[in-house]
């Protein structure tokens, strides 16, 4: 059940004569965790400042709670920002730093004093609002500046790219204290990012930003298994994208001279084009496959938990593939990633043609012959 808390409806932003944001409409619901996922320059950050009023809209509407808040300015709407800098004020305590918006608010200092040790606990910072910003890490600045951005209460959170100056490891620590945090205080949470994992493992729901329009809002599930076009299905992960025209169930594959095999249903008239995930792909002949193709391998690198393969088909189409490592890989495959000349006879392979397992992908070079295969459900139609 939805529960709408921000509507925002026909937006369009203008720099000069440059439309940024153009007849954007969003709902984002109370309590949510949304993440807006876009190219650098796609108008993500700028429909973040006109929620927060720096931007000046050239038209359309953005409702709180059914209130119209375009005509109020940032410091009277109930929202706040953390931006990527934090912008922690260097001469105050982390206390300080915590209770300034509150004190702002005309808090009493023992109330706000309070409120930023309560604060400090709910980002595991217990004991250190006597330090200053420059006596804690880049991880314990981040959530100084979340307590701070959290301590006046806002009804919505806007966070623009608030995790991109730390290590890959802080990274995942630290996203998981934010969706903590959001589950704990159900604010409403609007998260800028250009890091897909960061979106697919934090979201309620994702909402793809293209050339200053909403290109697609839904579930991670949703926007990552049903893409709605061939730039939501190339930009949230990879995927090999064949063009052709529906047969019934099947898919002509153009110049390629094979048809693929789709789920009952799921191609319509207007299908152009099929997506088919790399990890979706198995090198070798899967008897419960519905389609298969042969090819020559022609990149093979591997990628710690998978290999990442190319096939090159017939028609000189590649197809990237993606096999999990579950297992590891042998101490001679290993070897062979620094001598790719180091070819495996045909005996090792199947006389060529790989029609095995994860195993049989280990003992691929370049040059060898491939057949791969993939059953119907990973083909995903596209019309536009």
């Amino acid at each position: 059940m939805t529960d709408p808390l921000l509507q925002i409806s026909a937006l369009t932003v203008r720099y000069g004569g440059t439309e940024a944001l153009s007849n954007l409409d969003l709902t984002i619901n109370r309590g949510e965790l949304f993440v807006l996922l876009g190219e650098s320059g796609s108008g993500k950050s700028t429909l973040l400042r006109a929620i927060a009023g720096f931007v000046p809209p050239a038209a359309g509407r953005i409702a709180l709670d059914g209130t119209d808040i375009g005509p109020l300015p940032p410091h009277r709407r109930p929202v706040n920002t953390m931006f990527q800098s934090y912008a922690l004020f260097p001469h105050m305590t982390v206390a300080a730093n915590i209770a300034f918006g509150p004190r702002q608010q005309g808090m009493p200092r023992a109330e706000a004093r309070a409120l930023a040790e309560e604060m400090l606990a709910l980002v595991r910072l217990e004991g250190m609002g006597g330090r200053k910003p420059h006596q804690l890490s880049g991880g314990q600045q981040q959530r100084v500046a979340l307590a701070r951005s959290l301590a006046p209460r806002p009804r919505l959170l806007l966070l623009d790219e608030p995790l991109s100056a730390l290590d890959r490891g802080l990274r995942t620590e630290t996203r998981e204290e934010l969706v903590r945090v959001n589950r704990r205080l159900g604010t409403s949470f609007i998260l800028v990012t250009h890091d897909q994992e960061e979106a697919l493992t934090m979201a309620d729901r994702i909402g793809i930003v293209h050339q200053g329009r909403m290109a697609q809002v839904g579930t991670p599930a949703e926007v990552y298994e049903t893409p709605a076009s061939r730039f939501v299905a190339t930009f949230m992960g990879s995927a090999n994208i064949l063009p052709g025209r529906p047969t019934g169930d099947g898919f002509a594959v153009e110049g390629l001279g094979v048809t693929l095999w789709a789920a009952p249903g799921h191609l319509t008239p207007d299908t152009r084009w099929v997506a088919i995930r790399p990890e979706r792909i198995r090198v070798g002949d899967d008897p419960a496959a519905a389609n298969r193709v042969t090819g020559t391998l022609a990149e093979r690198a591997y990628a710690g938990d998978s290999l990442a393969l190319a096939v090159r088909l017939a028609d000189g189409t590649l197809l990237r593939v993606r096999q999990p490592l579950g297992d590891g890989i042998g101490s001679a495959d290993r070897g062979r990633e620094t001598a790719p000349s180091a070819r495996v006879g045909p005996s090792a392979v199947g006389g060529g043609a790989v029609t095995g397992d994860r195993v049989g992908a280990t003992a691929l070079a370049v040059g060898d012959a491939v057949t791969l295969s993939w059953r119907a459900d990973a083909c995903i139609p596209l019309s536009a």
